[in-house]
């Protein structure tokens, strides 16, 4: 294998790479905003709280 057949086949694994760190980015998101709509949830928000309590005990 040639230095510049090399180079390229690092290229291509770096822009995977890349690619597969911003569509991880990109769920990270969507999952955070949906865990944030659903603690607007108020059964969500009693669980979460009647979790604590019991953890506190």
């Amino acid at each position: 294998m040639t230095t510049q057949e090399e180079f390229a086949k690092h290229q291509a694994i770096q822009e995977r790479m890349v690619s597969i760190a911003q569509k991880m980015l990109t769920n990270k998101k969507a999952l955070q905003k949906e865990i944030r709509e659903d603690l607007k949830n108020p059964l969500i928000k009693n669980a979460i709280e009647e979790l604590k309590k019991r953890n506190a005990n």
